[in-house]
């Protein structure tokens, strides 16, 4: 999945590069492709956002949005219920908007861990959010060619597809597993059930303790001090 959620990326900056390339048409020229590789995303990202290696569900539940939004987008598009120019830019704003929002949401969400996707992800996001306000009000403000507009949308949109598709991890069915990859997994199993077993044999430890001083506290103004210093740890 990591790879077709990848390529399905890379298909739509083509097609995003190749709206951008025939600004000078109508929507409704290349409103076939556009849907169609709307959908093709939006299915992907429906069935590869399990395979996110993300430790938050809601994280990975955004991934399950952004798939449904896009194949939603997508099916408008190819239907043709969508074919003024004001109505495009409109919609492709909105939705491109909101995509910014929630890069930027799953972004925050891995900032105290993982500073280098924090920068990824905080950077396209905004990005993706300030082009979505630009597309949403350049009739009002611009006069900027429709398929110009769409297809920076697609561009973005692409590389967003392409960075979820990097964070897919792939595992190798255990039937195709050699002797030593085995027995590596089994060997760091192991050492994360010893890392868990340590932390809750030393937090044990503390709550002993705390018991054994509140048990040699005369004053309950000493169990509420001991019990105040136990929350601050």
């Amino acid at each position: 999945m990591r790879s077709l959620t990848i390529l399905v990326g890379i298909i739509l900056v083509g097609v995003g590069v190749f709206s951008v390339a025939e600004y000078g048409a109508g929507f409704l020229a290349i409103a076939f492709v556009v849907g169609i590789a709307l959908m093709l995303t939006g299915l992907v990202l429906c069935f590869s956002y399990r395979k996110l290696n993300q430790d938050k569900e809601e994280a990975v539940h955004w991934v399950l949005i952004e798939g449904l939004t896009s194949f939603l987008l997508g099916l408008i598009v190819f239907t043709g219920y969508i074919n003024a120019d004001i109505a495009v830019s409109s919609v492709f704003g909105f939705w491109i908007m909101i995509t910014g929002i929630r890069a930027v949401v799953i972004a925050y969400d891995s900032f105290q861990h993982e500073t280098f996707k924090f920068n990824v992800g905080f950077v396209l996001g905004t990005v993706n959010l300030i082009v979505g306000i630009l597309v949403f009000f350049n009739n009002a403000l611009f006069t900027v060619s429709v398929l110009m507009l769409v297809g920076a949308c697609l561009i973005l949109q692409g590389l967003n597809v392409i960075k979820i598709g990097s964070e897919i991890t792939y595992k190798k069915p255990d039937i195709i597993k050699t002797k030593e990859e085995l027995v590596q997994e089994a060997q760091e199993e192991v050492l994360a059930k010893k890392a868990e077993m340590h932390e809750s044999i030393q937090a044990a430890r503390e709550a002993k303790q705390a018991l054994a001083e509140a048990q040699e506290a005369t004053t309950a103004e000493e169990i509420l001090g001991l019990v105040d210093q136990q929350t601050e740890h």
